[in-house]
């Protein structure tokens, strides 16, 4: 009698793990739960790092982006001015949506949410207010399966 129990009860978890959604085991971070690293060099003349800078950035297999943020490491100071901006591509469109402004702020208050249905989205950031300098940053982004 144990042993039916044991053989039968082994069969449903393993058809459980064999059936179960794959979803389960992805990690949403489309940046393999790592943030990525980059850096905007402002120079005399050069005042953004555009959407050339960094690349665009897609679904993959996902239903769509859920949204991403953009969170400054030092050299940024809480007093800094500095203007990040994006723009999306609707899944079925191939068309850019109108670029969105935004003003950075300290570590952890730069999320951006999608309102949904978006298949890609590229970035930029602005020039810091004041003067010439170096921002790093850190960014990853969010995918709903």
């Amino acid at each position: 009698m144990r042993t039916k129990f044991l053989l039968v009860s082994t069969c449903l978890v393993l058809g459980f793990l064999v059936t179960a959604p794959v979803s389960i085991a992805r990690d949403p971070w489309a940046l393999s739960g790592d943030q990525k690293r980059g850096r905007c060099q402002f120079n005399e003349g050069q005042d953004e790092c555009g959407f050339g800078q960094y690349p665009v950035r897609d679904r993959g297999n996902a239903r769509q982006i859920g949204g991403f943020y953009i969170d400054p490491l030092s050299p940024f100071q809480a007093g800094d001015s500095i203007a990040f901006f994006y723009e999306v591509q609707y899944c079925g469109s191939n068309d850019w949506s109108g670029v969105d402004f935004h003003i950075l702020s300290n570590p952890g208050k730069n999320w951006i949410k999608f309102q949904g249905n978006v298949c890609q989205f590229r970035y930029g950031i602005g020039k810091r207010q004041g003067r010439a300098s170096t921002l790093e940053f850190e960014m990853n982004y969010y995918l709903d399966y």
